[in-house]
């Protein structure tokens, strides 16, 4: 079926398929449709620089990989050969900011975000009508406290040149524009469909706030089945399950996958606690304090913002 819904398309039509999969966290259907892009066009450098991008944040490294680095005496990474082709190709075209931008994203993800940022000020020097460079550097600069202000200030000329282009952009500007400029909040959205709206809403709240929203509604159902009002705690434990529902939806529209398995693992454990609260003891809320606190305190050591780095 993707096979022939490719055939149907053009290669821009293929490459920009690609490109939104990507942004999204899809990388492995990317991948297959820049397959098909390349299949069509061998020599297309933006497909090329991309899936070796791609291809390399998706590739696990051995520790034979590592240790054999180590006995030569560098530090391993598995990006070096997604940067060695990705120069390989800026070389054959050194015009093209696309590629420089490719090469960037590389330098951010293998944790030189300073170099990334240096670099891609550099393209946008020599590209400053390019809203993607402009893009992809707002959402560099929103990857550090420091620099919030100026990813605001480049998302905010981003969006005087259109539409933002992708769902996860428009969290991290959206989150940035509640912050510096609220008025500008509404026009991030510009062009985005109703779900898409209602989805950044929901992750530019606290991931903090959305847990102890959950817990206090599931909390309320256990409460109340313990008094043995059953009716309304499953009304209660099943709006906040829908909660849940919807939080993990909205992570996976926009390719943020940190958190889906503890929400599926908090919803199923509330049930739990919920179909067995009818028969509790001083033991029970003992328990339930325990798995909070413990839920608590992996997502403080495991929260980072939304991720608010490369658009592509």
């Amino acid at each position: 079926m993707i096979v022939a819904i490719a055939d149907d398309m053009t290669t821009a039509e293929e490459f920009k398929r690609a490109r939104a999969l990507a942004s999204r966290g899809r990388r492995e259907l990317a991948k297959q449709a820049l397959r098909a892009v390349l299949a069509k066009d061998p020599d297309n450098n933006r497909a090329l620089a991309v899936y070796a991008r791609l291809d390399a944040e998706s590739r696990a490294v051995s520790r034979d990989e590592v240790k054999s680095a180590q006995l030569f005496g560098y530090t391993y990474s598995k990006f070096d050969d997604a940067k060695t082709t990705i120069r390989n190709l800026i070389d054959s075209d050194p015009s093209d900011p696309y590629l420089k931008v490719q090469l960037a994203i590389i330098a951010g993800e293998d944790g030189h975000r300073e170099q990334a940022i240096a670099d891609l000020r550099a393209v946008l020097e020599e590209n400053p009508d390019d809203s993607y460079v402009r893009q992809v550097l707002a959402g560099q600069l929103g990857c550090q406290y420091a620099t919030l202000r100026e990813a605001w200030a480049q998302w905010d000329l981003a969006l005087q040149a259109g539409p933002l282009s992708s769902p996860g952009t428009r969290v991290a500007a959206y989150w940035l524009a509640r912050r510096f400029a609220r008025e500008k909040a509404p026009s991030v959205l510009a062009g985005a469909r109703a779900v898409e709206r209602a989805v950044v809403r929901t992750l530019v709240l606290d991931v903090i706030l959305l847990f102890f929203g959950f817990w206090a509604l599931a909390g309320g159902a256990f409460a109340l089945r313990v008094e043995g009002d059953l009716s309304l705690g499953c009304v209660a434990i099943g709006v906040a399950t829908l909660g849940v529902g919807w939080v993990m939806f909205a992570s996976f529209y926009v390719g943020v996958f940190r958190y889906l398995v503890w929400w599926a693992w908090s919803a199923l454990t509330a049930w739990l606690f919920f179909l067995t609260a009818g028969s509790t003891s001083g033991a029970f809320w003992i328990a339930l304090a325990v798995v909070i606190a413990l839920s608590l305190v992996w997502m403080m050591i495991r929260r980072r913002k939304w991720k608010l780095g490369p658009a592509i």
